[in-house]
């Protein structure tokens, strides 16, 4: 599992909010620094992925972000607009498909593209995941009736929809700036263990 840590601009020297995360993967395992530029899209153009292709949208934004080699999307990013994201892992209770879809990585690549700022990731986030439910309904269901992948199709949303309210009241906290606050200078530690460490030379003065 992945650790996310979030310094706000209330803490940070600079007074800028930074966003840091660990990837648990093999040591060997290479990830790939990968910029795009921004740019319009022609009506009708796709987007090819990992694994499968969906519509691309008009325009999409300038980002940058870390992505494992093997993979389209990304493990972290951020956009031109400073909106910043992250994956980790949201265990499921629903059972997993076999069939191509939309993997977290790519899901987090394209919110920066879609999303200008971090008011409008949520809605791009959960109606990317709510378009592949309707799509996963059909597949594993594709005899059923109508009753039956509209159920399945519930399923998936009232779990994204869990999911979403979370990550909102996150989102809010952090936007409010509701953490813990701390006491004190937070280098002050650092501060003074470096002193502690650091070599005294003696100088003398000329008379």
């Amino acid at each position: 599992m992945c650790d996310t840590m979030i310094a706000m601009g209330t803490i940070t020297g600079t007074g800028r909010t930074c966003l840091a995360k660990t990837s648990d993967r093999e040591p060997n395992a290479a990830q790939c620094l990968t910029r795009t530029p921004a740019a319009d899209h022609l009506e009708g153009a796709m987007v090819r992925m990992t694994y499968i292709e969906i519509p691309q949208v008009a325009h999409t934004s300038a980002h940058v972000g870390s992505r494992p080699w093997r993979m389209w999307g990304f493990e972290h990013g951020v956009n031109e607009s400073g909106l910043a994201i992250c994956n980790g892992v949201e265990w499921s209770r629903l059972p997993a498909g076999t069939e191509p879809g939309l993997p977290g990585m790519d899901l987090l690549r394209l919110t920066p593209e879609r999303a200008r700022d971090a008011d409008e990731a949520p809605a791009v986030l959960t109606g990317l995941i709510e378009a592949r439910a309707l799509d996963r309904a059909a597949a594993l269901a594709p005899g059923a009736g109508v009753a039956a992948r509209s159920a399945l199709t519930q399923a998936l949303a009232d779990e994204q929809a869990a999911a979403a309210r979370t990550f909102a009241a996150t989102l809010g906290a952090l936007q409010a700036d509701r953490l813990p606050p701390r006491r004190g200078d937070p280098r002050a530690p650092y501060q003074k263990e470096v002193a502690a460490t650091a070599p005294v030379t003696a100088v003398k003065e000329p008379a």
